[in-house]
């Protein structure tokens, strides 16, 4: 196995950001091709095919990527004898509330915009408010029942295994910190090298 290298987090999530996720697909293959390297048993395509798949299914195959991916890396803790995760449930459970917070905040200004737009195509404003209100109450009780649900998930799950949870993630919108519980987990990896734990083969 070769050595991969540890990458801050906090520096590639704010990245993302500032590049409008432009950044985000740099990581998307850095962590898939990182990932190949310590299983040697590559699930999905390689760093570069990933984000192009992604961009012309217009990230649907992200889904299958953060599937197979997961998978693959899950697999690899399991054959070194390490934890299956490197994330505390506590860590997840931040992530969702934020997120969740962060929605529901989209949804009122969304509402807004509704409003304004139903006044202004000639619909009258108590009608055009409960047309706003519904939907962002709408909105809420979805994006809060998912949350639950995964936060449930989280706590409740008798197998130890993150898969199918980076998947739920996916799918609640919170796609740059489920890349970074994959770092999380790289970097883990890099750690264990680093200390002697993993053994690694230097590149000739």
């Amino acid at each position: 196995m070769e050595r991969i290298e540890r990458h801050d987090i906090t520096l590639r999530v704010l990245f993302t950001f500032l590049t409008c996720g432009l950044y985000g697909l740099y990581w998307i293959a850095q962590v898939t091709n990182d990932v190949h390297t310590v299983s040697e048993k590559p699930r999905c395509a390689s760093g570069g095919k990933a984000v192009l798949f992604s961009i012309l299914t217009c990230s649907f195959y992200m889904y299958y990527w953060i599937y197979q991916l997961g998978g693959e890396l899950v697999e690899t803790r399991y054959r070194m004898g390490i934890a299956l995760d490197s994330v505390a449930n506590k860590t997840y459970k931040k992530v969702i509330v934020i997120t969740t917070l962060i929605m529901v905040g989209l949804s009122a200004l969304q509402g807004i915009g509704n409003y304004i737009n139903c006044v202004d195509g000639g619909i009258k404003s108590d009608v055009a408010m409960w047309f706003a209100m519904g939907a962002f109450l709408f909105n809420v009780v979805v994006v809060a029942a998912f949350s639950a649900i995964i936060l449930w998930f989280v706590y409740k799950r008798s197998n130890p295994s993150p898969r199918i949870l980076y998947v739920l993630m996916f799918l609640l919108r919170t796609n740059i910190f489920t890349l970074g519980f994959l770092q999380a987990s790289l970097n883990d990896i890099a750690d264990r090298q680093e200390n002697g734990e993993i053994a690694v083969t230097e590149r000739v």
